[in-house]
């Protein structure tokens, strides 16, 4: 069944920062300038844009579906779970005078140095770490990051 996208509502008004037209689109240079306005189809909730420079009007075409938007992201979301690598063990180092020192990955990704350390003494910890650890752990770091903005797209997307 498809929308016929009769009735819009104004999702926002913003800046005019180029075409909308799209590459096969209408372009309407007039119409170039002044603002864009973004709606969305009230029944399906597909999205477009529309630039306004007084009468003049250039219409973008319709994306997809706020159902097409939410499968999308999903998909997006499992991808990126699957994808975050799993965090290297964590290493206990013991400086020269007897002091144990425990270097992990936490589920943020971030580095822990467990009593917490500074400075020199932080920098002479990571680099007694095994090869390949720390690029490991920053690995985790990046697949967190896309995680969380893949959660924050399906958010988006489902609103």
């Amino acid at each position: 069944m498809s929308c016929d996208h009769a009735r819009t509502r104004e999702l926002r008004t913003r800046c005019f920062v180029g075409s909308v037209a799209g590459l096969y689109g209408d372009e309407n240079r007039a119409a170039h300038g002044n603002i864009t306005i973004d709606e969305e189809c009230v029944r399906c909730g597909a999205q477009r844009s529309v630039n306004v420079n007084r009468c003049h009007v250039e219409t973008g075409p319709w994306g997809p579906t706020r159902a097409e938007r939410v499968h999308a992201a999903r998909v997006e979301l499992e991808r990126e779970q699957a994808a975050v690598p799993v965090a290297p063990e964590p290493v206990e180092l013991v400086h020269a005078d007897g002091r144990r020192v425990r270097v992990a990955v936490d589920s943020d990704g971030y580095i822990v140095i467990t009593p917490a350390v500074q400075g020199a003494e932080e920098r002479s910890v990571l680099a007694a770490l095994p090869e390949g650890w720390f690029e490991r752990a920053a690995d985790v770091r990046r697949g967190v990051l896309r995680l969380r903005a893949a959660q924050a797209a399906l958010e988006d997307a489902e609103h």
